[in-house]
This record gives structure tokens, C-alpha cells and sequence, in this order.
């Protein structure tokens, strides 16, 4: 007769023999008959006594292994019985030691090591504890190592943690309190940069939005330049950065900020040169150089170069309607603009662009006058 504690284990193939060896589960069929079944169970040939089993009992069954090959008629089974009488109960295992306990958006984690002092059995689970100051047991999580990981906590609460461990015999006394760890919302992940855009010692600095809040909504943006670390501040894109240097190339990065705190910067953007818009051109000369064509030569303007093109802008007026509108570009003076007849009045006019924008139309001239074109 044997002797177990109550919540120990026996492998029932282990005293079995089919075919001159001990069988192995997946090639066998298990059946166990006891009177007394929720004290005596069994699973895959191990029979385990329940925990709560009476010291100083005795309890059996019978048992039969057959093998899974063959047919009926050939198929190899051994028969044989188990007595058992009730042992002491065993040692639950010391107090596991506490770690550090650490805190993210609505998530602890508790690290612990494992008792040296592991009681009479294996060590089969462990169990942490969270509580609030003037509680105890909010919270349980179970699991078989450290660390061991809660979700759904409530961001802004403090929490400590105690951590006991399971065996077959009990379960320990609880281990001392971690640290206090208060979950709270992570910063906002970076804003995907997008284009920047020149003006007159200001840019326009485009972004999307951040992909994630880390728990927290996003307050607000902040773009800053590069040169310089000249800042501004918006609730969304795009935000308009001023007190730039014109001729001065700059880069600029966004971030995101919640009350959690604020996001790494965003990838650089592309480089722009803030400029004054330029001023309007000067017309010199209007010429007809075919029934079709009019060549416009004109100064460059005073102000704003780097110049990126210009626009000839043709008016053949209509006492009957709007009349008609004709526009040619170039890089440079002079600029061909075609138009219907050149003998028609036309109103001459033309315009300046650089990275900032467009100037206002030139001084205007007529063909037929008046003011007459030079």
C-alpha cells in the first residue's frame, strides 16, 4: 500500500508492462473505476489524490491499460489495482520574493523570484495581489512564473503587490509589498511630417496626425525649425511658423503633446527658404511679332529674386461681354504671349512669382492706347 499526501500524483503506466515495456499514453486506452471518485481522479495514467483528502484514509481502484493497435481480438491489456492510504498533508511552499513592480497606460507588470523553500511539491502557479492603499485584494493574476502582467488597471490610482505560490500541498503566505507603480497613458507616438510651404519670414509646415495617443488625447502640436528652434503651436496641421529669417534655409519637425507628456519629433521636413514676395515688373516694350504673337520684354522686379517664373497676361476687351483673356510664361524676359489678332487693343500686364507667392500685376499698358505700351 502507498502513501501520499493529499494533492500528490502516481503514474499508473509506470507499473505497467505491454509488450515487455511501459507504455506511453497516446498508445493506450486508460480506464479507472474507484469508489471514490472525487477524491481519486485520473488522467492520461496518472492518477491524482485530491487536496482535500482526509489524512489517515485509505483509498483504491482498479485500473486497466490496452493497447490501441490490432483488432479487438489482438489487441494487449493488463489489469491491476491501486491501494492507497492518506499521508500528511505536506509543506506549502515559502513566500516567493518580491521584485519590481513597474507601471504603463492602464498595465502593471510584477517581477518576483521564485522561493528557495518550494515545499513538499512543485511549485504549480503563482498569484499576485494588487492593492490600493486602505485595501487589500482588488485584484488577483495568476501565473505559472514571473512576471506576472495585469491589464485594465485605472490610470492616476497607485497599486502595490503581494505574490504567493501554489503547490499540491497549499499555498504560501504572501510575500512583502513591491514598490507603488501608478499606471498612466503613454506620450503620443510622432506625427507623420508632411510639406513645408515659404512665405515672407514665415513657412506653413503640414503633418498628419499622430498614429497613436498613448491613452491620452493629443492637446496640441508644436513645429520647430532648424535652424533657430523657433516654435509654434496649434491644435492641428498645419501650423504657421513666423519670425523667420528671409534667404535662410530651414527644416522644421513636429510634435504632439497629451497630458502624459510629449512625442519624440517627427522626421525632418523638406527645406524651404522663406522670401519676400516679389514686387511687380516692369513693362518696356510690347511688339507684334506675327498676326498672332505679341513679345513682351520687362524688367525683373526689385525685390524678391530668386524669381521661379513669370506670367504675360494678354486682355482683348469685348464691348458686348467679358472679352478675352490670354496667358503665356516664361523664365524669363522677354515672353511670346498669343493671342487672336494683334491688331485688336490689348491690355498688357505681367506678374512675378518666387517661393513665397506672386506679386501684384505690373503697371498695365494698351496696345491702342491709352497708356500706350512702350
Amino acid at each position: 500500500m502507498t502513501t501520499l499526501p493529499p494533492g500528490a500524483t502516481i503514474n499508473l503506466l509506470s507499473r505497467v508492462r505491454l509488450n515487455g515495456a511501459v507504455p506511453k499514453a497516446a498508445q493506450v486506452s486508460i480506464s479507472f473505476t474507484t469508489e471514490f471518485p472525487s477524491l481519486l481522479t485520473q488522467t492520461d495514467g496518472v492518477l491524482k489524490l485530491s487536496g482535500s483528502a482526509t489524512p489517515g484514509s485509505r483509498l483504491g481502484g482498479f485500473y486497466s491499460v490496452c493497447t490501441l493497435t490490432g483488432s479487438a481480438a489482438t489487441s494487449r491489456c493488463a489489469e491491476s489495482s491501486v491501494s492507497l492510504t492518506v499521508g500528511a498533508a505536506g509543506a506549502a511552499p515559502a513566500a516567493p520574493i518580491i521584485g519590481t513592480a513597474t507601471a504603463a497606460n492602464n498595465t502593471t507588470i510584477v517581477h518576483f523570484t521564485a522561493p528557495s523553500d518550494r515545499g513538499s511539491h512543485p511549485i504549480t502557479s503563482y498569484t499576485a495581489t494588487a492593492s490600493q492603499p486602505g485595501t487589500f485584494g482588488l485584484l488577483t493574476m495568476t501565473d505559472t512564473g514571473s512576471p506576472i502582467q495585469f491589464s485594465g488597471m485605472t490610470n492616476g490610482v497607485a497599486y502595490t503587490f503581494t505574490v504567493t505560490a501554489t503547490n499540491a500541498a497549499g499555498t504560501s503566505a504572501p510575500s512583502a509589498a513591491s514598490n507603488s507603480v501608478t499606471p498612466a497613458p503613454n506620450p503620443p507616438h510622432e506625427p507623420n511630417i508632411g510639406i513645408a510651404f515659404p512665405g515672407d519670414t514665415v513657412a506653413l509646415v503640414d503633418f498628419g496626425p499622430s498614429p497613436a495617443d498613448g491613452g491620452a488625447p493629443v492637446l496640441h502640436f508644436t513645429a520647430t525649425s532648424s535652424p533657430g528652434g523657433i516654435t509654434a503651436t496649434d491644435v492641428d496641421a498645419p501650423i504657421l511658423v513666423t519670425g523667420l529669417t528671409n534667404g535662410v534655409s530651414y527644416t522644421f519637425t513636429v510634435t504632439a503633446t497629451s497630458y502624459a507628456g510629449t512625442s519624440i519629433p517627427s522626421l525632418a521636413s523638406n527645406a524651404v527658404t522663406p522670401s519676400l514676395l516679389p514686387s511687380p515688373p516692369t513693362i518696356t516694350s510690347v511688339v507684334a511679332t506675327s498676326a498672332t504673337t505679341l513679345r513682351v520684354t520687362f524688367s525683373a522686379p526689385v525685390f524678391g529674386a530668386p524669381f521661379t517664373g513669370f506670367t504675360v497676361t494678354a486682355h482683348q476687351p469685348d464691348l458686348f461681354g467679358p472679352g478675352s483673356t490670354f496667358n503665356a510664361l516664361g523664365a524669363a524676359s522677354p515672353i511670346d504671349v498669343t493671342v487672336a489678332n494683334t491688331l485688336n487693343a490689348h491690355t498688357i500686364s505681367v506678374t512675378a512669382t518666387n517661393a513665397s507667392g506672386t506679386s501684384a500685376p505690373s503697371a498695365s499698358c494698351n496696345t491702342g492706347g491709352p497708356p500706350p505700351c512702350p
